[in-house]
């Protein structure tokens, strides 16, 4: 096993005796954690496939390939969750939610990871990056989100 599944199951292990423990009003919140982690795994892997494919370089791929191959991740559990559940808005927007904001945490946790320096100092260049960039992803999901519940999501049955 390569690194990034470790740094999953040592999040995932303690989520999951979390979603054991708790009542089963709370194991949706878990499983959307589950499910967001886990695409941002696979997108790891099929952007690395897709960069191998169309020998793409560093620039294509982080501007071009990987933007698409995340956001598509993200939405596909989503997607089978509105497909089968059909659920209502309310869980809805927040199945999206923690989806988006699982998935934001592991890219922040394995991003200072991936050169192999898992010693970081607060003098460390990387440090400053991540921890503004994690602070920004999370203002956004929540900014996102109030935008959703101030105009709400609007479905026509059809």
């Amino acid at each position: 096993m390569t690194y990034i599944e470790n740094v999953f199951l040592c999040m995932a292990s303690p989520l999951l005796i979390a979603a054991l423990c708790m009542g089963k009003r709370q194991r949706k919140f878990f499983l959307f954690c589950f499910a967001g982690m886990g695409a941002c795994l696979l997108s790891a892997y099929i952007n690395t496939f897709f960069v191998a494919l169309y020998k793409a370089d560093t620039f294509a791929a982080t501007t071009e390939i990987a933007p698409v191959v995340e956001e598509v991740m993200k939405l596909l559990p989503l997607l089978f969750y509105l497909l089968i559940f059909e659920p209502k808005a309310e869980q809805i927007k927040n199945a999206a939610v923690i989806t988006a904001l699982s998935f934001a945490t592991f890219e922040n946790v394995c991003y200072p990871t991936a050169r192999g320096n898992v010693n970081i100092k607060i003098t460390d260049s990387g440090l400053p990056l991540v921890i503004s960039c994690s602070i920004i992803f999370y203002l956004s999901y929540l900014i996102s989100k109030q935008i959703i519940n101030k105009r709400g999501l609007r479905f026509r049955a059809t």
